[in-house]
């Protein structure tokens, strides 16, 4: 199996284990979190036979959505011969977006931040991720809820681990999480505090969490970028090479 391979089977058995119900729909499959109806992630449809068109799968797909009272609507695309088309197609369509993602696989270690960094219980980043969430959706107490919980089922299904760095009155002020299944490792959610940026943080967070994954046994470590913002700048610098495509297809409300 080559390198892109495993990352998606990886991606694949990550996405179902965080499901809390899998229906199979033609050419797709549709996992759904009903306890957790606002993360789009987990409530997504997971195309398969890619060759088909956008409208398929929305229209396939568009009676569970409705069933299960979900406002959104959501596709993943990880086939990079038919990515592109679905993309475009999907753009067309009223009300759509398209997200293009790369994944980026650790090949190098810059050095430095050794002492920064240190794995935290998942408990100790709660408070640094709702202040975080706050910033960005406000007063929106069932969405935050949701994002801090969405953390446990994460930790479940890849188990998970996570890393921080704490500032000299013990606050942390960066954090990941840092998944696995067999031999394939994610480096996921990297945030530091708006006020805490510039410091070399999330660089030394990055690295510790790379080389936790590796001293473990995973040989490939990987994280996903989105491909028009410059955090995959940021990823380049502290190692990562671009190592695929795939694309989030998203209706908000």
């Amino acid at each position: 199996m080559t390198e892109r391979a495993e990352i998606i089977a990886y991606t694949r058995a990550f996405a179902a284990a965080c499901a809390e119900k899998t229906i199979p729909i033609d050419g797709a499959f549709l996992y759904l979190a009903p306890s957790l109806p606002r993360m789009y992630d987990l409530n997504t449809v997971a195309v398969r036979d890619a060759a088909r068109p956008f409208r398929h799968f929305a229209h396939t797909a568009e009676p569970v959505f409705a069933d299960a009272g979900l406002e959104h609507r959501k596709l993943d695309v990880d086939d990079e011969r038919h990515g592109p088309r679905l993309a475009d197609e999907a753009s067309r369509e009223p009300g759509w977006s398209v997200s293009r993602l790369v994944d980026m696989t650790w090949e190098s270690d810059p050095g430095g931040g050794e002492d920064l960094a240190s794995e935290v219980p998942l408990e100790d980043l709660r408070e640094l991720r709702e202040r975080e969430h706050r910033t960005g959706f406000g007063d929106d107490d069932d969405l935050i809820r949701q994002f801090l919980e969405r953390d446990y089922v994460y930790r479940r299904a890849g188990n998970g681990r996570f890393f921080g760095v704490r500032d000299a009155d013990g606050v942390l002020q960066s954090s990941l999480n840092l998944f696995r299944i067999g031999r394939v490792a994610e480096i996921d959610d990297v945030q530091t505090a708006a006020a805490a940026r510039g410091r070399g943080y999330a660089r030394a967070a990055v690295l510790a969490a790379a080389r936790a994954a590796r001293r473990d046994g995973a040989d490939i470590v990987f994280l996903c970028a989105d491909e028009d913002d410059w955090p995959k700048d940021f990823y380049r610098r502290v190692g990562f090479i671009p190592a695929g495509r795939r694309w989030e297809l998203l209706r908000a409300p």
